[in-house]
Parts: structure tokens; sequence; C-alpha cells
């Protein structure tokens, strides 16, 4: 027996062109493209709190193409995507916060978690220090060094109302400033500092009892034109540390340079400028405290710009000539008369000076007698601007 299969062929001309159907098969179709899969490697992160970079390998098909995006914006990504297999690379930001964070980035239709630690905090630190925290009854004003860590927020405080602190918050080492008020008590008092954990403990005396006794160093003192300029002239007192003194100066030519009044021992210091004057000055400073003997005077005496002349006078012949005289300090001595100038003058017109007529310290001079024509002795002078003077007679 013969099975004959008869295919049914329909032709159609259109404007030359033969179709031909085949009415009992269907055309052929391409294939379905498989799915695409993806395998990241690793799976998820843990990142310490200053973060890094992870390098994350996805694995596929070469014609696959995928694509990566961050879930949160600390975590930055060195490309979108890619076709095929590759690598990409996750850059962690440092965690600043005190939590710890989670995170994603979405690659392909895979998910890539990230837990980044907080970070860790370092307990802060406090050390107080100080030169001295024992006062006076007067008090006073002090400071504390404050040494801990730059991002360590601190306040302070006292715990006693007679303790002022100056200096109350802050944030990193630095000092403290504290103001302590004065004490009428007769017993020591004591109050604390206190910065977070750290502490500083201040004192202060209460004021001596018994009667005050005084002492001054020195009653007097000789200065010479110079004065006494710069670190000035030091007048010392001696007494307890709750006897109160005053001081004052006698002329205007004194200048007081430490506080007019204070309690205890003390240096009163003073500044007395340069004198060109011949004549010697003197004026007191007068130091006072209450009591029987009321106070003491220091009398300062300053010698001025003071020369004298030899011969003190000298006789010449009607001839004239060549004469010598000099000049020397008094009473103060060479050294001191550096500085002091002194100019030399007549009154008379025969008389001629030689050299120069100015100059200091001590010093030799020329000087030309004319002849005296006029028949009769004449007499002249010569004198120094600062002192001294030469008599000068000549025959007729």
């Amino acid at each position: 027996m013969h099975v004959r299969t008869v295919i049914r062929i329909a032709a159609v001309i259109v404007s030359g062109a033969i179709f031909i159907s085949a009415c009992d098969r269907q055309s052929p179709t391409a294939p379905d493209s498989p799915a695409c899969s993806y395998i990241v490697t690793p799976s998820t992160a843990t990142v310490a709190a200053p973060g890094q970079a992870i390098t994350v390998h996805v694995q596929t098909t070469a014609a696959c193409t995928w694509s990566a995006r961050s879930q949160v914006d600390w975590i930055t990504l060195s490309a979108g995507g890619n076709t095929g297999p590759g690598d990409i690379v996750l850059t962690v930001a440092a965690n600043e916060g005190s939590a710890e964070r989670s995170g994603a980035v979405t690659i392909g239709e895979r998910e890539f978690g990230v837990r980044q630690s907080a970070r860790v905090v370092a307990p802060c630190e406090f050390v107080l220090t100080s030169p001295s925290g024992t006062f006076g009854p007067e008090g006073g004003k002090g400071h504390l060094a404050l040494q801990t860590s730059a991002t360590c927020n601190w306040t302070a405080r006292s715990t006693a109302n007679w303790l002022t602190v100056r200096t109350t918050t802050g944030v990193g080492p630095g000092e403290v400033e504290y103001e302590v008020s004065p004490y009428d008590g007769t017993e020591q008092r004591q109050t604390t500092i206190i910065v977070e954990q750290a502490s500083f403990t201040v004192r202060q005396d209460p004021r001596p009892s018994g009667p005050c006794q005084y002492a001054v160093d020195a009653t007097s003192a000789l200065l010479h034109w110079h004065g006494a300029v710069g670190d000035g002239l030091d007048i010392r007192l001696t007494t307890t540390s709750h006897c109160a003194w005053s001081v004052t100066s006698g002329a205007s030519w004194i200048d007081l340079v430490t506080p007019a009044a204070g309690t205890g021992s003390a240096v009163i210091r003073v500044r007395v400028g340069a004198y060109t004057s011949e004549v010697t000055r003197s004026a007191p400073v007068m130091v006072r405290w209450p009591g029987a003997t009321a106070g003491q005077n220091v009398w300062l005496t300053q010698e001025g710009c003071r020369y004298a002349l030899g011969p003190l006078t000298d006789l010449v012949p009607a001839s004239g000539g060549r004469r010598r005289g000099s000049i020397f300090a008094t009473p103060v001595t060479t050294s001191c008369a550096i500085g002091c100038l002194w100019e030399l003058r007549t009154d008379v017109p025969w008389i001629h000076f030689t050299g120069s007529t100015t100059g200091s310290g001590d010093d030799d001079f020329f000087y030309n007698v004319d002849i005296n024509t006029s028949g009769a002795p004449r007499t002249g002078t010569i004198k120094l601007t600062t002192g001294g003077v030469i008599t000068v007679t000549q025959d007729q």
C-alpha cells in the first residue's frame, strides 16, 4: 500500500513576481534567547568605621547587560553597569556617627548588602594643673591649665560662692580663669573647682592677728644727674601680710611706678629723670601706715649736671699769651658726668678760645689773651653753663 502526501501550492503572480505559499506547513522562526542570570561575589560586606573600597565580581554570560545603583549616599560606585562578566568597585565613606549603619547596592538582579561599624569615640579625660592654689586674705585672680583631647567639651564650676569661675565652658585644652574674693575670716577656707571628672582645690588664708610692725630699708638715697630710670629705684617695705600701707611722692620729679597702697611686704619702685641744673634738689618718698610711728620718709637727693673750673683766678701780663684751664665734674664722678654737657663762654672780647667750647666730662682747654694796650688793668671772666668761673685779670 502506498501513502501519498499531497502538498497544495498556491501561486500568485503580482506584477511579475511569484509568491508561493505552503499552506500545510508553518514558516520557521528563530529560537528564544536563554534568560540572563547574575552571581555577585561576595554577596555582603562588613566595613569598619573609617570606610574602605570593596571590589565586587559580577558573573554572567557575555551577552547579558547589567546595571548597578547605590541605595545610600555614603556608598559610591566606580561604574553604573556593564555587559558580560566584570568587576565594580564600591567605596564606603567613613562613618562619623555613633551608631552602626546598613546600606545596599543593586547589581543586576542581586542586592549587595553593606554593614558599617560606628565610630569608636575614646572617652574624654581631663587634667587640671596650676602653679599655686593658695591665696592670701586679699584674694586675687588665678588660672588652671586644662589638658584634654581636642574634641572634648567641658564645663567648669565652683563649689563656693566666694570663688567665681570666669571661664565656664570650652572645647579641647585651654585655661580656666577664676577669681577669689577678699576674706576677713580667722580660719583657712577652701573650695573646689570642678571640670567634668577633674577637680582642683583652692585654699585661702585668713588675715593674721596681732599688731602691725613696719620697716623700711633706707631713709635716704643720693642720685647723680642721670637720675633713676629704666628699672628705677627700689625701696623695700617689710611688714606682715594683713598690715596696710600707702606711699606718696613729695615732688613732681619723683614718679611712683608701683601701686600707691597695699598690704603686707612690698617693693616700692620710683623713677627719677635726668637733671641738668647745677643746683642740688631733694624731696621725700613718704611711706605711711596706721599706728604710733605713722610712717617714714625716704629722702632722695639728686645732684645736677655740675662742673668746676680751675684755676679760680688767672693773672695775665700785659703782653697776653696762651693760657690753660681745666674742667672737672663736681661732686659726681667722671663716669657719672658722661652725657652731662658743658659749654665755655667769656664776657670780654679780648679772651679767645683756641679749641672746642663744648664737651662733657673732665677736660682741659686753652685760650689766648690779647695784648693790653688800654693803659689800665682789665678783668674778664670765663664761665661754664653748668657752673664754674675763672676770673682773668690782666696788667696794664
